[in-house]
């Protein structure tokens, strides 16, 4: 099947890092890339380019602008779609895909590429398995305007490994592009990415501390060993075997950077919704499911609805 219509369903951060790589893979506008988007960010690269800026590279010449997109702010205005890249927040996933039911009906793939445990089976509801691919995105980044940046030198995007997912991307992306990584233990490698984020993400959100901050407290490191536990319980009860050394790779990625305030604190800061439901909420979910106990993620998850409530 050759790919025509490619959609970026929520154009924020890393919905522009795959924009930006698939043009550069569509030197011949013979794809279609639509951006589906806020006005305010649309309008923005619809006048000035959309414009990648590389790790710490402050040389102009090697950023990378693309334009010819086309560009919606409701994905009910998208005429078609092979290929659908959800990179909106997980929180917005459900109703988003209840917007785009229409489109969804002519059965395109769809890569998930946000943050959260679950999401899979939200998407089930509008596609069979097969349509579904799931990412890790290792590539850090921010938005403004109509600039995107590459903020934390990583720059990896991990593919569930499937025989759809081996010959699409090689039709959506050029080598030396984006380097996206196809890997059949893709599902044990999200859940090792959602261990650093329930671990960290809304213990920082709640008591404002930077992450070496957190690490500085014993009381903190203390809830968060148990929420690695229960972590690790559920993902065995899931089949998913995580390293033994699961929790000694989180103090050590989290060292790393003792400055950084995970997103879910920039969430609250802004008085936006988190993705805590479909991280530590999850857990919660799934102890209940298999009837297992899961008090540190049950605490952590209601705190974090309290305070999402008030914002």
């Amino acid at each position: 099947m050759s790919i025509k219509d490619i959609v970026i369903y929520g154009t924020g951060a890393i919905g522009s890092v795959l924009a930006t790589f698939l043009q550069l893979s569509n030197a011949e506008g013979e794809k279609n890339i639509h951006l589906v988007g806020r006005a305010s960010v649309l309008d923005s690269i619809k006048e000035n380019g959309l414009t990648f800026i590389p790790y710490q590279e402050t040389n102009q010449q090697n950023w990378i602008t693309t334009t010819g997109f086309n560009y919606y702010t409701n994905i009910q205005q998208v005429p078609r779609a092979d290929v659908i890249f959800c990179t909106m927040k997980a929180h917005s996933l459900q109703r988003s895909l209840e917007d785009a039911k229409d489109l969804l009906s002519s059965n395109p793939t769809v890569f998930i590429t946000m943050n959260g445990l679950g999401l899979a089976e939200i998407v089930e509801k509008y596609l069979t398995r097969e349509h579904i691919i799931e990412c890790i995105v290792l590539f850090p980044s921010k938005l403004e305007n109509n600039i995107v940046r590459n903020t934390g030198g990583n720059s990896t995007i991990i593919a569930e490994k499937n025989e759809i997912s081996k010959r699409l991307i090689p039709q959506l992306f050029k080598p030396d592009t984006l380097d996206i990584q196809l890997d059949k233990n893709c599902k044990q490698r999200q859940w090792q990415k959602a261990v650093m984020n329930i671990g960290m993400n809304a213990i920082s959100a709640i008591t404002m501390k930077t992450v070496g901050e957190v690490l500085a407290t014993e009381p903190l490191r203390k809830i968060i060993s148990q929420l690695i536990q229960e972590t690790i319980l559920i993902s065995q009860k899931e089949g998913i075997n995580l390293p033994e050394d699961m929790e000694e790779k989180f103090w050590d990625f989290c060292s790393k950077d003792p400055n950084h305030r995970p997103s879910t604190q920039q969430d609250i800061k802004r008085g936006k919704p988190t993705e805590t439901k479909f991280l530590n909420g999850y857990i919660v979910r799934k102890g209940k499911e298999y009837g297992f106990a899961t008090p540190a993620s049950s605490s952590i998850t209601t705190l974090m609805d309290i305070i999402e409530k008030k914002i």
